[in-house]
């Protein structure tokens, strides 16, 4: 198998990455709330102890589940659906890859 193209380890990193990333000038639905949470938990997480971590980490689970029934996000949304996509056509990339290196390897 081609080094780095694990689709266990390293596929999910790919998809998140790829929604994450602007995209002809405007950026992916949902990267905006991605990029505020996690800067928000970075800073908040590295100035308190052991207990108030995990009160930080429930505050934000419902901040996160708020913004969902806000928004009317859940599995029927369309980041849900772009995801999936996303997933979906790096797994065919990887699986096209490797059958391209196996066939190179093969011939003669």
């Amino acid at each position: 198998m081609t080094p780095g193209m694990d689709p266990q380890s390293e596929l999910w990193n790919y998809a998140i990455s790829a929604l994450v990333q602007r995209s002809s000038g405007d950026q992916h639905l949902g990267s905006d709330l991605y990029q505020e949470f996690r800067l928000k938990a970075k800073n908040s997480f590295r100035s308190r102890d052991g207990i108030s971590k995990g009160e930080f980490f429930t505050q934000q689970v419902k901040d996160y589940r708020c913004y969902e029934n806000i928004l009317g996000w859940g599995k029927r949304n369309l980041l849900y659906f772009s995801k999936m996509a996303v997933v979906i056509v790096i797994s065919l990339s990887i699986k096209k890859a490797i059958l391209a290196r196996f066939i190179a390897d093969i011939s003669p």
